[in-house]
């Protein structure tokens, strides 16, 4: 789901109220992935922490990161002077060597630009969908888009799970070269789904290939 406007400002005011610190989650919106540098850049927000990963290498090697407000990391070095935290593979050189070089070409081939424009095509190319009775949403921001399938369009009632309608559709999908990411028991336990986040060089062909086996699929399991 992508929050409104309005979503992360008022909870960071409610943050600010109670003095809680305000973490924001980039492992998977962050990078580009939205259209712009972190989903965060769509709202007027400022969080104290964030976590990266996935994005932050393009898959090269495994890294993880939290970037955190100067003034916290001011406060644990007067107070305490020290951070401790145990992890066997943190500060990795390979991994940040990797993060590095992923950055410069992100920078140097303007992919995150090239990520909302795609995410643009892909939304409308994507739009054909919406008519069908068993397609209840469509729904996302840049490259990171997801379809949600209902048993009854009016109702947004979902399909038991013992349809097993992701499945079914998500190998079809696969039979034409296409792999998604599945979403399942979303509803209660119930509710069927597929995510989409193709690399940020998809091409608008390729974009129409793509959809294209979508619509395959949604043919062969709903007719």
């Amino acid at each position: 789901m992508v929050p409104p406007v309005e979503y992360y400002p008022l909870i960071e005011k409610i943050c600010r109220k109670h003095g809680v610190i305000l973490i924001l989650d980039e492992v998977m919106s962050g990078m580009g992935r939205s259209g712009k540098w972190f989903g965060m850049h769509h709202y007027s927000v400022n969080p104290d922490i964030i976590t990266l990963g996935k994005g932050l290498n393009g898959g090269y090697a495994a890294l993880s990161a939290v970037g955190c407000r100067e003034e916290h990391v001011r406060l644990i070095r007067e107070k305490s002077g020290n951070f401790v935290h145990g992890h066997t593979f943190s500060h990795h050189a390979v991994g940040a060597a990797a993060a590095l070089a992923v950055v410069d070409i992100l920078e140097r081939d303007q992919l995150v630009q090239q990520a909302d424009l795609r995410g643009q095509y892909l939304e409308k190319r994507l739009s054909r969908l919406k008519d069908h009775p068993n397609v209840g949403d469509i729904r996302g921001i840049g490259l990171m888009r997801a379809i949600e399938f209902v048993m009854d369009k009016d109702t947004l009632t979902p399909f038991p799970r013992t349809k097993k309608i992701t499945e079914r559709l998500t190998g079809f999908m696969f039979q034409n070269g296409m792999i998604t990411y599945p979403c399942m028991g979303f509803v209660n336990g119930a509710g069927d789904g597929v995510m989409l986040s193709p690399p940020y060089i998809i091409s608008e062909s390729e974009i129409d290939q793509m959809v294209d086996s979508i619509e395959s699929a949604i043919h062969e399991v709903f007719s």
